[in-house]
């Protein structure tokens, strides 16, 4: 079911038809452009309030590269050395 994830039971639906629209969006810059639609009206709202902040640092050799990822895991498939 959509919104399962909706702890804060935000509503809005200009929100949502931008969301379901998006849905049905192919890949691409009209898709992101709904997305970044909704977001913008969630942010008019605060339709979330951050309470923490994690700073992630990563340090790695010059001579290692590897794609950081947002959930701070590392994928030794991606990790290349020079």
């Amino acid at each position: 079911k959509d919104g399962e994830y909706n702890f804060g039971r935000y509503s809005n639906p200009a929100v949502d038809a931008l969301i379901d629209r998006a849905r049905n969006e192919p890949l691409g810059e009209r898709r992101t452009q709904l997305f970044a639609d909704a977001m913008a009206l969630m942010d008019e709202d605060s339709a979330f309030i951050p309470t923490a902040y994690r700073r992630i640092v990563w340090a790695m050799r010059k001579n290692v590269k590897t794609p950081i990822a947002p959930n701070d895991s590392l994928d030794l498939r991606f990790v290349n050395l020079d």
